[in-house]
């Protein structure tokens, strides 16, 4: 066994360890004598990609795969990599080689299909999510994310196919009823959006995008009380959330809350004032969102002073 050879097994010992720190002092001091060693690079891309320095560990996993370039793991590895920093293109044409030099991977179909969607590249997703579940049809990330992707697309009948896959292969996937729900809600199914909304709920209570939904839904459903309920609980969770205070106050003029409306609306240009043209589905006339709460308010005053007068 030759000196490399011997650090080289010293760092796998470590990396295996846990030993980060250890490992990757190793592999340094391997690449100083052998830079072109091949499993050093690659092991010290791991290791720095772990510890955060993501541009270093690109560098030295593209060495690996430069050196060579056959490994479809290297390939893959790299494309996560370029991912992960915001190098789609590059990303996309290591992931594509990756599945060339292996085409019974379904991790590698999975990763390809994971970054078209990212990219929004919707069809190309779809192709791709279809061909790692027929290598591992089990996988409920796949489901679901090819749900996603057919519900993006308007195909909400196979989207709910696959969503409902996934919470059947994950029952305690608690966003994986909500999403369910959503795409149900989108078709008017809203008696099964919300059972799973109760569902996904009954798994994570504390949700801020189950609840928000959920709110979203029994507005639509005129269940206006049930949505107050369930933007209030969103409040509560996250009370800087502007969107939540913009349909809470819309409900609640709905419903006649005037007042409450108002305090609900004026919230929002609080926290968020540039996106305070929310405050147009309040119903007021002005396009200006600071008249359209004014407006609110004095129609709110307006109300409370025929309150008094009828008692």
């Amino acid at each position: 066994m030759t000196a490399n050879q011997e650090k080289l097994e010293r760092g796998v010992s470590a990396h295996r360890a846990g030993r980060v720190d250890e490992a990757r002092q190793i592999y340094l001091e391997l690449l100083s004598s052998d830079p072109e060693n091949i499993d050093a690079n690659y092991l010290l891309g791991l290791v720095l990609w772990g510890q955060g320095a993501l541009r270093e560990a690109i560098w030295h996993l593209a060495t690996a795969t430069v050196l060579s370039p056959g490994n479809h793991l290297y390939r893959f590895q790299l494309g996560q990599a370029y991912s992960q920093a915001g190098m789609n293109n590059a990303a996309l044409t290591c992931l594509r080689k990756a599945v060339s030099l292996d085409e019974s991977k379904p991790k590698y179909r999975y990763g390809l299909a994971l970054l078209l969607q990212n990219m929004q590249r919707w069809d190309e997703a779809v192709q791709e999510y279809r061909k790692a579940l027929g290598l591992d049809p089990g996988n409920a990330s796949a489901h679901n994310n090819l749900g996603n992707c057919l519900s993006t697309l308007g195909a909400y009948d196979e989207s709910i196919h696959h969503l409902s896959k996934v919470v059947e292969l994950d029952p305690d996937n608690a966003s994986g009823y909500g999403n369910l729900a959503s795409v149900l809600h989108k078709v008017g199914r809203f008696d099964a959006a919300r059972a799973n909304y109760n569902r996904g709920l009954a798994l994570q209570p504390d949700s801020v995008v189950l609840h928000f939904n959920f709110g979203n839904l029994l507005q639509s459903s005129h269940d206006y009380q049930g949505a107050i309920e369930q933007f209030r609980r969103t409040l509560e969770i996250d009370p800087t959330l502007a969107s939540a205070w913009n349909n809470l106050g819309n409900t609640q003029k709905t419903l006649g809350y005037l007042s409450q409306a108002s305090a609900s609306l004026k919230r929002v240009i609080e926290l968020e004032p540039d996106e305070a043209g929310l405050l147009s589905e309040a119903g007021a006339e002005e396009s200006d969102p600071i008249a359209a709460l004014e407006a609110l308010a004095e129609e709110s005053e307006e109300e409370d002073n025929r309150d008094k007068q009828d008692s």
